[in-house]
């Protein structure tokens, strides 16, 4: 566990401290050679000089984490595990989430297509039933001429 710890914390030191190696700016301001190869040389050694600065302190900040892990004597196995065990749960839960989802939107196609036979059904009854009321009128209209005629 502690080993686990400490690699983290290399893992984390490392990526927030920054290496910049930078090349200076050259201005050829001037034509002096020894003048400019003066500065270029100050340049680079005032940028080695913050480059181990920078790795001076990240060499602090390891030793104070590693004597900060190596202090831990309370961690706690189970509760680690526990943890882990609770992302694992985690992860199973949002995958049946998506799942449910996937079913629901099927189920929302599958009410989409009932409807639109619901809609086709109902124009065919309407449909039938004016043909009827057609029939029915033309039937009585019938019904009626032959009264006319037997009087």
């Amino acid at each position: 566990m502690k080993k686990l710890l400490l690699a983290l914390m290399l893992c984390f030191t490392f990526t927030t401290q920054s290496f910049s190696f930078s090349i200076p700016s050259i201005t050829n301001s001037q034509n002096d050679s020894s003048v400019l190869s003066s500065t270029l040389l100050a340049q680079l050694l005032e940028d080695n000089l913050a480059q181990s600065q920078n790795m001076l302190e990240m060499s602090k900040n390891l030793k104070v984490s590693s004597q900060n892990i190596n202090s831990i004597d309370g961690i706690n196995k189970d509760y680690i595990l526990a943890m882990l065990k609770l992302s694992s749960d985690i992860g199973t839960m949002a995958d049946r989430i998506g799942t449910m989802a996937d079913r629901i939107i099927q189920t929302e196609v599958l009410i989409g297509d009932m409807a639109n036979r619901i809609v086709q059904v109902a124009q065919m009854i309407i449909n039938n039933n004016a043909q009827t009321q057609l029939n029915l009128l033309k039937a009585q209209e019938n019904f009626n001429d032959l009264l006319v005629q037997l009087r």
